[in-house]
């Protein structure tokens, strides 16, 4: 047995003896919480592309001049003092474009993980989570604005492997993650990556946050990546201000590529049920490490979006949202098959949460 699978090994056994120990847990059978999620959408690129897809940096939303569903699932979730253990199973647009290149019975799990309790202030989980890279999340009713952000899509929707959750007091936690990749279930190589965030709340409202991701993404050759994803996002009765940084360096064979965004969003309360978002961004891949465009500038794109919610109860939001986009190449396609270096999307949407 190698260090590493001796290191999981004593991982599991001291989460079963915990467990065992927790003899008040093993006597009641565990209430399970249930929840539904739907959202629906319709988005209309200006440029009118001969394609289904909207603009090529997006997968929220996907699909050009059409109403499609953006994702529905049904999730599981039982949480006990010693243990816990998620499960949703999902469909819609965001799983087609995004589990694309994953097998066929992996492409409708969203979440699935389960995890013990190592200590009062420390969690051992293993299996399919929501990645922690990348402010804005795959749930558009988590989110200010309905379209994502370049480093939204750039970075990980989810993630596959193992995770330690160290929360030693209440302004401070730590995770460190074992992966099988970016944006992985399935290993698309034999190596694994290594992926951690810290985050300090100095105050309630305010939250600072690193994100760090380090593996070889290379399939017969070795690509090096490390990412590096810090946010200041302050939160205060009727608004919010994110400031998010992404900074990324690809090796392969001996060349060296760069990446950076930076990206700036606010959200007000004009009433308990209306509200307005903004948010300004600016995403330069010049070596095509996460946006392919085939130009000679390569990625080079900036784009702002303004974006109204309107939510006549809790668990119903209603949006819509412009956005333009600006960019350095000749990469959106017309309708006459010709190219522009400027686009813009209107759309919108209606996700229900219960």
């Amino acid at each position: 047995m190698n260090r590493r699978n001796l290191f999981f090994f004593v991982l599991f056994c001291t989460a079963f003896l915990r467990i065992v120990n927790a003899q008040n847990d093993s006597l009641h059978l565990p209430k399970v919480h249930w929840q539904a999620y739907g959202d629906v959408y319709f988005a209309y690129d200006a440029n009118d592309p001969p394609q289904q897809n909207v603009v090529h940096t997006l997968t929220h939303p996907a699909y050009h001049n059409q109403f499609s569903l953006s994702l529905a699932y049904l999730k599981a979730s039982v949480a006990q003092e010693y243990w816990r253990a998620v499960a949703a199973l999902a469909t819609g647009s965001y799983m087609a474009v995004n589990y694309a290149s994953e097998p066929e019975w992996a492409r409708y799990v969203l979440e699935a993980n389960a995890g013990v309790r190592l200590a009062p202030k420390c969690w051992f989980d293993a299996g399919i989570f929501s990645s922690f890279l990348g402010f804005e999340s795959s749930i558009s009713a988590d989110n200010a604005l309905y379209s994502r952000s370049f480093i939204a899509e750039a970075t990980p929707y989810y993630e596959s492997g193992v995770r330690l959750t160290y929360t030693p007091t209440e302004q401070w936690q730590i995770i460190v993650s074992v992966l099988n990749g970016w944006q992985r279930i399935v290993d698309n190589n034999q190596d694994k990556a290594v992926s951690a965030q810290v985050q300090y709340y100095p105050q309630k409202e305010l939250t600072l946050s690193y994100a760090t991701f380090y593996g070889n993404e290379g399939v017969g050759t070795t690509s090096l990546w490390w990412v590096h994803n810090p946010f200041v996002y302050y939160e205060k009765e009727k608004w919010s201000f994110l400031l998010e940084g992404f900074l990324a360096s690809a090796e392969e064979e001996q060349q060296n590529s760069m990446a950076w965004a930076v990206c700036i969003m606010g959200n007000y309360y004009l009433t308990n049920q209306w509200s307005v978002s903004a948010r300004f961004e600016h995403f330069q891949d010049e070596k095509e490490i996460f946006y392919t465009t085939g130009t000679p500038n390569g990625f080079v794109n900036t784009s702002w979006a303004v974006g109204i919610t309107y939510s006549p109860v809790e668990q119903v939001k209603c949006r819509v949202e412009c956005r333009p986009f600006y960019s350095k190449d000749d990469i959106y396609l017309k309708s006459n098959t010709t190219t522009s270096n400027q686009s813009v999307l209107i759309s919108s949407g209606i996700s229900w949460r219960f």
